[in-house]
């Protein structure tokens, strides 16, 4: 590693002391070795360094802190091993990793071929309070680092913003098709390494708008179809459930008059019509069941 220091990047040097329980800034020298100024060869800039003792409230929280520190020295995160407590199946401890950890497991695959067996990650250990604490940190990397004007199309470096979500559905909506999306894109920002995204993060976040679009028709037509159940049968009853992330259904449940007043009789029970099923049996038509809940079934 002492012969390499000069290609390789050393992401341990000029920081400030160690604070337990909190983060501190220090300087750095990202090692920008691909920069095609030689004045910006070595840039100081101030940012988080990861070091023993830093605690986070939450998961999301340690990995901003990490991704923030790999996208400002020029490599991408993936989180990696975790170890759960053998009681209750919490997790105890986890690794956030270089994406060049490990190696190349398959020879006819380009999918694991940027594996070199880099060792840089910061473990962390996580208290039953959901406090992950740094417990321990890796900085010295055994690859070239990714120069700033590239580090933003590294895999965890990648996003699309929020006035990027709303420009890409406009043109959507203006009728522009999902394989001209990138194109227009590269032409909006003049140059592809200026858009923040790759093709496939806008492909996945046109699929995902679509899914919205048609998850949200669903539900409203859903919603008509209660709403006039209800009108025609004044005992109708219906619930809906919502997902507190993203506000979509998660559960709903209805029943008729007829099936609430079965119930109050006979509790919940399903019945055969086997006369019924033999009929449509010889009909080549599915049989039916009846639940006091659900009314008719076809099976």
């Amino acid at each position: 590693m002492e012969k390499d220091q000069q290609n390789f990047a050393h992401a341990d040097a000029g920081h400030g002391p160690t604070i337990d329980g909190k983060i501190v800034a220090g300087s750095l020298d990202t090692g920008d070795h691909h920069a095609t100024q030689p004045s910006t060869n070595k840039v100081a800039r101030t940012l988080i360094v990861p070091e023993v003792g830093m605690s986070f409230e939450s998961e999301d929280e340690a990995y901003e802190m990490y991704n923030t520190y790999a996208g400002k020295v020029g490599f991408s995160v993936r989180k990696s091993y975790q170890k759960r407590r053998p009681k209750d199946y919490t997790i105890s401890q986890k690794y956030f990793v270089c994406s060049h950890e490990g190696y190349q497991t398959n020879t006819e695959s380009s999918i694991d071929s940027s594996r070199t067996g880099c060792n840089a990650r910061v473990q962390f250990s996580i208290s039953r309070e959901g406090v992950w604490r740094v417990q321990k940190v890796v900085l010295d990397h055994n690859h070239y680092l990714a120069s700033p004007n590239k580090s933003h199309m590294l895999r965890s470096q990648r996003h699309v913003i929020e006035a990027d979500r709303m420009l890409i559905g406009q043109i959507r909506e203006a009728g522009m098709k999902p394989s001209q999306v990138y194109e227009f894109m590269k032409q909006f920002y003049r140059g592809v390494d200026k858009v923040l995204f790759s093709r496939m993060d806008c492909n996945n976040e046109i699929g995902r708008e679509r899914n919205k679009y048609l998850e949200s028709n669903d539900a409203q037509t859903l919603l008509e179809y209660l709403k006039n159940k209800q009108r025609e049968d004044p005992t109708f009853f219906y619930a809906i459930q919502l997902d507190q992330k993203d506000g979509r259904i998660a559960n709903f449940f209805w029943a008729d008059g007829q099936s609430i007043m079965d119930y109050a009789c006979f509790g919940d029970a399903v019945s055969f019509d086997t006369t019924n099923a033999f009929c449509s049996a010889s009909w080549n038509k599915p049989s039916q069941t009846d639940n006091n809940f659900w009314g008719s079934i076809d099976i």
